[in-house]
C-alpha cells in the first residue's frame, strides 16, 4: 500500500511539473466549441457523442465508444467529461511509476522515467487537447503489458479497441513481449481472446453494413493526403518523445536480448506491421508514437541515473511539440 501511495505522488508530481513547464492552451474551463484551432477541433463531435454515443460523427471517433457510453450512462457534464483526460494521463502516470519501480528497483530511476512519459506526446495531448482519451488506451496497453494479472489484462484486451483502435493494431506486439517475459501460449491465447468480440464486430460491420463506412472513409481520406503529410512523419514521431527516444530504444534492446531468435523476429514483424499501419491510418502523427509508452518503461532495467537525470531536465527545459498533418505546433514554457 505504501509503494502505491507513493507512485501515485511521483506521478502527481512528475504531471504538475509537466504542466508548469508546458501549461495548456486551453482546458475543459475555457474551450470553444466550433473552434477550427487543432486543439478544439473535434468538440463539436465528442458533445454529440456524450448526448448520444450512436452519434453520427466523423469515421475517426465513430468506434471509440466506451468512453462516450460511460459518460452518457453517469450523465458527466461537459467539464466533468472533459477533465476524464487529465484523470487518466495522471492514472498512467502513477502505473510508469508503479511498473518502473518494480522494473528498476530504483525510486529515482522510477521517477525520471516517469518524468519522461510526462513529457512525451500522451501528456501534452491529454492537457492540450479538449476530450481526447488517448491515456486511456495508453494505460490500458501499460498493464496489458506489465501486468501479471490474466484478468487484468484481459480486461485490457477487452476494453482496449474501444477506446482507441490504436490499441487493436499495437497489441500483437506486446502480446509477444508478454510471451517473452510472463506468459505461456496458452496463457497469452486466453489474454487475447477479448479482442475476438471487437474483431468480429468489424468484421460484421465491414461485411453486412455497406462494406463499414468508417474503414473506407478513413482509407480514402489517407490515401488522398498521405504525399502532403508522409514526410513530417519522422518529426512528428521525434517530437512525440525527444530524450524518451533512449529510453525506448534500451526498452526494445533489452526484450530483443531476452527474448528466442523466433519471437525476436516476430516482435519486430508486429510491432513494424503495427507501427506503419498507425501512421498510415492517422495524419496527428506525435499522437500515434503514445503507442510506445510501455517500452520507456522496458527500458527501465538498464536506465542509467545519470543521463535519464540530463534527459527527463532536457525535456522539462527545451521546446516541445507535436505534429499534426503537416503542422508543428511549439508548446510554450
Amino acid at each position: 500500500m505504501k509503494t502505491r501511495f507513493i507512485c501515485l505522488i511521483v506521478g502527481l508530481l512528475c504531471g504538475l511539473l509537466a504542466l508548469t513547464a508546458f501549461p495548456p492552451k486551453v482546458t475543459p474551463l475555457n474551450y470553444r466549441s466550433g473552434s477550427p484551432a487543432i486543439e478544439e477541433i473535434r468538440v463539436p463531435e465528442l458533445l454529440a457523442q456524450l448526448r448520444h454515443p450512436l452519434a453520427p460523427v466523423g469515421s475517426a471517433l465513430r468506434w471509440r465508444l466506451l468512453i462516450p457510453t460511460v459518460g452518457h450512462a453517469l450523465k458527466l457534464t461537459p467539464t466533468v467529461y472533459f477533465c476524464l483526460p487529465y484523470l487518466a494521463v495522471f492514472a498512467l502516470m502513477a502505473a510508469v511509476c508503479w511498473y518502473s519501480f518494480r522494473l528498476s528497483r530504483s525510486w529515482l530511476t522510477a521517477a525520471l522515467v516517469t518524468s519522461l512519459v510526462s513529457t512525451s506526446s500522451i501528456f501534452h495531448v491529454s492537457t492540450n487537447w479538449i476530450g481526447q482519451m488517448d491515456a486511456f488506451y495508453v494505460l490500458a496497453l501499460t498493464v496489458l503489458t506489465f501486468t501479471p494479472s490474466l484478468p487484468l489484462a484481459a480486461l485490457c484486451c477487452a476494453v482496449g479497441p474501444w477506446i482507441d483502435e490504436r490499441f487493436l493494431l499495437i497489441a500483437p506486439a506486446y502480446l509477444v513481449i508478454r510471451l517473452v517475459r510472463t506468459d505461456n501460449l496458452p496463457r497469452l491465447m486466453a489474454v487475447a481472446a477479448p479482442l475476438a468480440g471487437y474483431v468480429l464486430v468489424r468484421a460484421s460491420a465491414l461485411l453486412f453494413l455497406h462494406g463499414d463506412s468508417t474503414v473506407m472513409e478513413q482509407i480514402n481520406s489517407q490515401l488522398g493526403n498521405l504525399k502532403a503529410y508522409a514526410p513530417f512523419i519522422p518529426a512528428g514521431w521525434w517530437w512525440a518523445f525527444r530524450g524518451g527516444w533512449f529510453a525506448i530504444i534500451l526498452g526494445l534492446a533489452a526484450i530483443l536480448a531476452a527474448a528466442p531468435r523466433s519471437q525476436q523476429w516476430l516482435l519486430l514483424l508486429a510491432l513494424s506491421a503495427s507501427v506503419i499501419a498507425i501512421s498510415f491510418l492517422a495524419w496527428d502523427t506525435s499522437r500515434n508514437a503514445a503507442v510506445l509508452v510501455p517500452f520507456i518503461v522496458l527500458g527501465s532495467p538498464i536506465l542509467k541515473r545519470m543521463p535519464a537525470t540530463v534527459l527527463a531536465v532536457a525535456n522539462l527545459i527545451f521546446p516541445a511539440a507535436y505534429v499534426v498533418f503537416n503542422a508543428t505546433v511549439f508548446l510554450s514554457h
